[in-house]
């Protein structure tokens, strides 16, 4: 599984990709939001179950840009960890 995300769509009526004001963020000024890894791979698992699936979930090159690799390794802790 690969999963691209550039920022969270705050605004629901429309498209707004602006990163808010105070948000972390990526070294390409992205917002660092690993819960939307996070909702994938419960979303995967769920439509795996729901089909009668029963496999693990490999992630693959899924991150940001950090300039400190202690920072990309939260990123993807966070994220797996509220699985």
């Amino acid at each position: 599984m690969g999963f691209q995300q550039t920022t969270l769509l705050h605004n629901w009526t429309g498209w707004n990709t602006s990163v808010p004001e105070g948000a972390k963020t990526t070294q390409m000024e992205y917002e660092n939001y690993p819960e939307g890894l996070e909702n994938v791979i419960r979303r995967v698992d769920k439509e795996f179950k729901k089909n009668g699936i029963d496999m693990p979930i490999y992630g693959d090159r899924n991150g940001i840009a950090a300039a400190d690799d202690n920072e990309r390794v939260e990123y993807i802790k966070t994220a797996v960890n509220e699985c």
